[in-house]
């Protein structure tokens, strides 16, 4: 600790966390008995804006610019989260910036989180936001999406998010309000894979703790499908929210070998799920429709 009467003061303050558990998603969650170093360190000068940086372990660095104004409040100037990076270099930028890389991205426990109770309210005091983070491994729904750039902007009513990787391309329109907003996606591909574990390790168990109440309306387009191994040509969703739950107004994959189309619902009522879906398929050939699942059958002649 420096101190000085007229000058800066400085305040720096390091810890392992042992001994202290963290109930967040990964990377910042951890069990009390795990080591995570960080670091804090805060600059204060009487004629200056404060500065603040926290650093935890190789996942997490932060710079944070205060100002006091003249009603002796604290107001946020700017601030830049930088992840997964060995050597962090702020840059300054104004508003608040993400950037970086992140080996794991859960999004279903990110997303749950960021629903909750003042998930929206922050100090931003109208300040540009914006991120652009590589992600090589998204997972959602037990699924996951490979070394994918995620970069968006908060703009006044929702966020505007381009996806970038080999297998997956696109933009989403995420509103704020996802209570009464509709998330927009119009993808040009979209690649979902199995979630593989490493050699030896039971592959994790995947528990959708997801209350449809709570799900927006959803419009998504996507050029090219594919799911695993099976390549479902273009798809188009398009749900809606009732009191009990979601209802599927419309899904269709097409390819050259299938026509799908489907309706359905999900409920919830008195702690129960119950979920309805009606689908029909339209094929030329049996085989045909089977051999895109990774079915190798002979056609059935005069069946369809």
């Amino acid at each position: 600790l420096e101190d000085a009467t007229t000058g800066p003061r400085r305040l720096v303050l390091e810890s392992s966390l042992e001994g202290l558990g963290i109930d967040l998603p990964w990377p910042f969650g951890k069990h009390p008995g795990e080591k995570k170093p960080v670091r804090l360190e805060l600059a204060t000068h009487p004629e200056a804006p404060n500065l603040t940086r926290i650093a935890l372990d190789d996942a997490l660095d932060v710079e944070i610019v205060t100002a006091t104004t003249d009603d002796g409040e604290r107001r946020l100037e700017r601030m830049e989260i930088l992840f997964g990076l060995v050597d962090p270099e702020f840059k300054g930028l104004p508003g608040i910036t993400m950037r970086g890389y992140v080996p794991m991205l859960p999004l279903n426990e990110w997303a749950a989180l960021m629903r909750g109770p003042g998930a929206e309210a922050s100090g931003a005091n109208g300040l540009p936001v914006s991120f652009d983070v590589q992600v090589r491994d998204l997972r959602i729904l037990g699924r996951k999406l490979s070394d994918i750039r995620l970069a968006g902007v908060k703009r006044p009513d929702d966020w505007d998010v381009t996806l970038a990787s080999l297998g997956t391309s696109g933009r989403l329109s995420v509103p704020h309000d996802l209570d009464n907003g509709t998330l927009s996606v119009a993808l040009e591909s979209l690649h979902l894979e199995r979630v593989d574990e490493a050699p030896g390790v039971a592959t994790e168990a995947v528990t959708l703790d997801v209350d449809p109440t709570r799900l927006p309306e959803l419009r998504l387009s996507c050029a090219a499908f594919r799911f695993e191994d099976v390549d479902f040509g273009s798809a188009e969703l398009t749900t809606s929210r009732t009191d009990s739950g979601v209802r599927l107004d419309a899904l269709r994959f097409a390819n050259e070998d299938f026509t799908i189309v489907a309706d359905g619902s999900w409920l919830l009522a008195d702690g129960a799920h119950t979920s309805r879906l009606n689908i029909a398929v339209d094929s030329p050939t049996l085989s045909q429709l089977l051999d895109r699942f990774g079915y190798s059958v002979a056609n059935i002649d005069g069946g369809e």
